[in-house]
């Protein structure tokens, strides 16, 4: 995807012409005329308005064409500039530090800067909250036409005049929603051999206001949020190295974000947030109707944030369930329904964010690829190792047999976790537990046993059991002396076995002279018997444990069906006698 498609959240605002090339890298007619023509008849006002004294302007031409490297200025002018250099040094500083390359040295400087956007705020409103007087927010009635805020600051080598702007138009991001709505209002579809026309605009062509600018103070209030939360995002991630964020890290990064969306939910009530949200998923399905394919995928970003602010913000009384169930007020029937004159789509927010059988099928075909090698690598040599379309066979037997929802748990693991999608930590665990639980039914089906245990030793072998009991006698620490390895009551127990486990890999190596039972096993029943009977866990748990957990459950998968192939072609020899 084109970088100007998709745009950046600590953006926040663009000048009218990058908001241009934006609204058109995403198939949304615009232009710097549509812009002015909009705000002209006042159904479409810029955010903020930046003017400047034409003096000013001149005396900054000749400042920048003796100093065209320097980002800051640093022009002598009188005391009632200042604002303006304040102002213009402020957008720079964020370009340049946020948006662009800048890294200083050791960081301190960047960090310190970053915390002063936290606590301040963009740079256009803060400017404006000190009242900046070269910064207004239009408004209709103050419309001068564009052309009028050109002068000529100078005169090329040709003759001509060279022309520069006192004023500069910025419009927030999520304003492309107005645009597009305002060009389907205002145009007509003419076919010139038929005559016959289509558009809104057929029966009386008047002009109309778009009725998503009722919601401008929620997108305001949504986009301030999606700035903050990625700059908080920069701030604690900063020294995390691979793609791990745990422990304090991850504490840190997930409490400032709850505190930035409970901040920013109280800016309006919890009718308007349901409305807009409402809203929200009314807009996405219209521009899919209209395969506006770019434009709702912009939407979407604007829906799942203000969904995950509104689930942060309401931590103890929600989650995405029940915010499913508020988007439609508990009503599950399939006709035509309008809440405040907003259209409600049957399992609206569901469809939205589903998780496709294909998308399923493509992302585990590309997560699996790695563990297979690594069980490969277990095999003797000389051996057959796993075909290089191992992956593909098991994950469509997965699916063959109806048990797609395990692959689900891989999506959702890999895609609130390894991307940094900030998620609760019970989001993730119950994804866990879920998959755990998920591998033991399948071993269930393949093996024809109850309980994990039985599934290995039916799969591996007596030596499974017996082995583990016995090099586990060598390491058990005094205060377990009458529990299995594979039982932990409390979570310090789970981590001090895992730990247990983690360290001494090469005793649990050879627990069977099956190349495929290894410590991972041992790994997985302990998990699986711990998950069972405990539904939430601390953050401690979220970080490299979290991880080699994760990669113990997706072995095991793979160890079970590579057996599961290996148990069915052994049963094929004996049927037809080779």
């Amino acid at each position: 995807m084109n970088r100007k498609e998709q745009h950046n959240p600590i953006t926040k605002y663009f000048e009218a012409q990058k908001f241009v090339d934006y609204c058109e890298a995403n198939r949304v007619d615009a232009s710097l005329n549509v812009l002015e023509t909009y705000e002209k008849h006042g159904i479409l006002i810029p955010i903020y308005c930046r003017v400047f004294p034409d003096e000013f302007i001149k005396a900054k031409y000749e400042y920048e064409k003796k100093n065209p490297l320097d980002p800051v200025m640093k022009l002598n002018c009188p005391s009632e500039w200042e604002p303006i250099v304040r102002l213009i040094n402020a957008l720079s500083d964020y370009n340049f530090k946020l948006i662009g390359p800048f890294i200083s040295p050791d960081g301190s400087e960047s960090f310190a800067y970053q915390e002063g956007i936290i606590k301040n705020g963009h740079p256009l409103d803060n400017e404006y909250k000190k009242h900046n007087p070269f910064l207004k927010t239009p408004n209709k009635s103050d419309f001068r036409p564009w052309k009028d805020y050109e002068i000529v600051v100078d005169i090329d080598k040709d003759g001509d005049p060279v022309k520069r702007n006192t004023a500069e138009h910025y419009y927030a991001l999520w304003q492309i929603f107005i645009v597009d709505d305002l060009n389907y209002l205002h145009t007509i579809k003419e076919n010139y051999l038929t005559k016959e026309q289509k558009g809104r605009g057929i029966v009386k062509k008047n002009i109309r206001e778009s009725r998503i600018l009722e919601f401008s103070d929620l997108f305001q209030t949504i986009s301030n949020f999606r700035m903050l939360e990625s700059i908080i995002r920069i701030i604690v991630t900063d020294d995390v190295k691979g793609s791990v964020i745990e422990g304090e890290c991850y504490r840190t990064l997930e409490e400032r974000t709850k505190k930035i969306a409970e901040k920013e939910y109280a800016k309006h009530n919890k009718s308007e947030w349901m409305k807009f949200l409402r809203k929200l998923v009314e807009l996405y399905y219209h521009y899919t109707e209209l395969e506006k394919d770019r434009l709702s995928q912009e939407l979407k970003r604007f829906l799942g944030s203000t969904a995950i602010m509104v689930m942060m913000a309401r931590n103890k009384d929600l989650d995405f369930e029940r915010l499913c169930n508020e988007y439609g007020e508990g009503n599950k029937s399939w006709g035509i329904r309008y809440i405040d004159g907003i259209r409600i789509y049957y399992k609206g927010l569901e469809k939205i964010f589903p998780i496709e059988i294909n998308q399923l099928r493509e992302r585990a075909l590309s997560i699996l690829p790695s563990y297979i090698k690594e069980v490969n690598d277990w095999l003797p040599k000389g051996s057959t190792k796993l075909p290089d379309n191992f992956h593909e066979q098991l994950v469509s037997t997965i699916i063959d047999e109806g048990n797609e929802l395990l692959l689900t748990h891989l999506y959702e693991i890999e895609d609130l976790w390894f991307k940094y999608k900030l998620c609760r930590v019970g989001s993730i665990w119950a994804h866990l537990r879920s998959l755990a639980i998920g591998i033991e039914e399948l071993g269930k089906e393949w093996f024809c046993k109850e309980k994990i245990e039985n599934i290995f030793i039916e799969a591996f072998g007596n030596d499974y059991r017996d082995r583990l009991k016995s090099e586990y006698n060598k390491l058990k620490p005094e205060q377990y002396a009458k529990s299995s390895i594979t039982r932990a009551d409390t979570q310090d127990e789970f981590i001090e076995k895992l730990n247990c486990i983690l360290g001494n890999k090469d005793l649990f190596n050879n627990l069977s002279n099956n190349p495929l039972c290894k410590y991972h096993l041992v790994v997985t029943h302990l998990t699986r018997n711990f998950v069972s009977h405990h539904i939430k866990i601390k953050s401690i748990m979220m970080g490299s444990l979290f991880v080699e957990v994760y990669r113990c459950l997706v072995l095991t998968l793979v160890s079970l069906f590579a057996q599961k192939k290996k148990t069915e072609k052994m049963r094929e020899k004996v049927k037809f006698g080779s």
